[in-house]
């Protein structure tokens, strides 16, 4: 599976690093790193940096994950990868912490959707920016309208990102995943 990461410096490191780690022990897990501007993005600790792409077909990838983080206030001025986003809403989206608010406020995640989310005020300092579909849960998957997938925050991480692995790979692959991380 091709994996667009979208990322915005100041992403948030746990999200990313973890939602990483558990995706690759499928092996059948390939990510490319995307920017529109910056070949180099720093976390928000300053402990990971990553090299970007700043052009990609949307054909090449089956789904795009967005970590959240202070990045995902750049992610909301940024119309470019807003757009390639919206790209796949034919596909899998899976975002986390305020980049799911963030997809709600431009409209790639309906009223009708549920999705878990850091609970962000967003720009305008009010709660109305949420949706009426969000929720506190650690993890939401939604299949009304295409494979959407979100986390509420950096401690959700690990379960996210096993929520992926249980809707995308075979039940084998995922309970051996999950026993390698103890969970629920």
């Amino acid at each position: 599976m091709n994996i667009l990461v979208i990322l915005h410096n100041n992403f948030n490191e746990t999200e990313l690093v973890s939602t990483i780690a558990v995706l690759s022990k499928t092996n059948k897990c390939y990510f490319t790193y995307y920017n529109p501007d910056y070949k180099m993005i720093t976390g928000s600790n300053n402990l990971v940096k990553i090299e970007t792409v700043n052009e990609i077909s949307i054909d090449d990838y089956d789904a795009v994950f967005i970590p959240g983080g202070p990045g995902a206030q750049l992610l909301r001025h940024d119309s470019t990868s807003l757009s390639i986003i919206k790209k796949f809403k034919n596909k899998k989206i899976w975002a986390i912490c305020d980049a799911p608010n963030v997809l709600y406020e431009h409209k790639i995640i309906s009223d009708t959707q549920n999705y878990s989310s850091f609970p962000s005020i967003g720009e305008n300092k009010s709660f109305d920016s949420c949706g009426k579909n969000r929720n506190d849960d650690y993890v939401s998957f939604d299949n009304s309208i295409f494979e959407l997938i979100t986390g509420k925050c950096a401690g959700a991480s690990v379960d996210f990102s096993l929520k992926i692995v249980e809707i995308n790979f075979d039940k084998e692959t995922f309970e051996k995943i999950r026993y390698n991380f103890l969970t629920k």
